[in-house]
């Protein structure tokens, strides 16, 4: 999640009160076309996004952020059992232009949830409630 005063305002209180948010910093690793999002403490050491233990609330997330004087994104641990899901759309937006591709924002709108502008601005995020997880996959 990008992390400007408006974006952190946007999102759901049910998100917000979830305690699966963790701290990311982007590293560009050799041989990478992109940077990557790479989970850390408020140190900016690497620590394990799917270790419960270093999940955190949304304030402490943010305080945290703040303090540390690191330049951070945001982040949300979904997990099984919690009930949530997002829609990652990649390369929806025309880089000249700027607009949704239609076919993309014809889901978009029939999800009928909050959306984000993925960190790169070259995506979406679209997160929904899951009555339950049919895990991990990519759309081909």
């Amino acid at each position: 999640m990008n992390m400007t005063i408006e974006s952190l305002k946007a999102i759901p209180g049910k998100l917000k009160s979830h305690r699966h948010w963790i701290l990311w910093q982007l590293s560009q690793g050799k041989g990478q076309d992109k940077p990557t999002k790479i989970p850390v403490s408020r140190h900016g050491r690497k620590i394990n996004a799917q270790a419960p233990g270093n999940w955190m609330s949304f304030e402490e997330a943010i305080r945290l952020s703040e303090i540390s004087g690191l330049e951070k994104g945001l982040g949300f641990v979904l997990s099984e059992k919690l009930g949530i899901m997002c829609f990652d759309f990649d390369g929806v937006p025309n880089p000249d232009t700027g607009e949704i591709d239609p076919d993309a924002m014809d889901l978009v709108s029939r999800l009928n949830s909050w959306t984000e502008i993925s960190q790169s601005g070259k995506g979406l995020h679209v997160w929904i409630r899951a009555t339950r997880s049919c895990g991990r996959s990519r759309a081909r």
